[in-house]
């Protein structure tokens, strides 16, 4: 089984999008994704799961994954228990500075966290880390960084680890120097 990662020139906006490909001894399919304009490809040691991480602008980050079956893939929500557990952890409206109006439609939505897949802690276990984006509109919470063991494909969380645990369990996984984030600042 291989995973193939292309880009394609997009005539239009002249960028090349990444275009992300299975390819099994029963078919060949290329995964769903939203647009991204890159895309990092992370393979299951067992080759049953396709973790894939990308961004729409280098500012936020977004992780799919696909359970590679005989029929195709299927996707798996991997991010759903990191981002409640991420939004009881750092609530928005609770926040010192954060934009009154933003907190509180940001509680309802997914897309403000941003998620990655950094690697594998077993066969049917990714590694996530979820981050608060670093924007001045999020106030006190704004770069706070949680790590999370998620197991597939119920997509529940096996670990949880605060910024510092997270670097130091996972930081040889990463191609970046990982920095932990000051304390969260909260309203009083």
């Amino acid at each position: 089984m291989q995973v193939r990662r292309a880009f394609e020139r997009d005539s239009e906006s002249h960028l090349n999008l990444p275009e992300v490909r299975v390819i099994t001894p029963k078919g060949t399919w290329d995964l769903n994704f939203p647009f991204w304009v890159d895309v990092d490809v992370l393979w299951s040691p067992d080759s049953q799961f396709v973790a894939l991480s990308g961004n729409p602008t280098s500012y936020t980050n977004g992780i799919v994954v696909f359970r590679v079956s005989d029929s195709g893939p299927v996707e798996i929500d991997a991010a759903r228990e990191p981002f409640e557990d991420m939004l009881r952890r750092f609530p928005p409206c609770r926040a010192t500075h954060a934009d009154k109006d933003l907190c509180k439609q940001i509680s309802a939505h997914e897309d403000y966290l941003n998620f990655a897949a950094v690697d594998w802690s077993g066969d049917h276990t990714v590694v996530v880390m979820g981050e608060v984006p670093p924007s001045g509109s999020l106030g006190g919470i704004m770069g706070q960084v949680m790590g999370y063991e998620v197991e597939l494909p119920s997509g529940k969380i096996e670990r949880t680890m605060t910024a510092r645990e997270f670097k130091a369990r996972w930081q040889h996984s990463m191609p970046w120097r990982f920095t932990i984030p000051e304390s969260p600042e909260w309203q009083q």
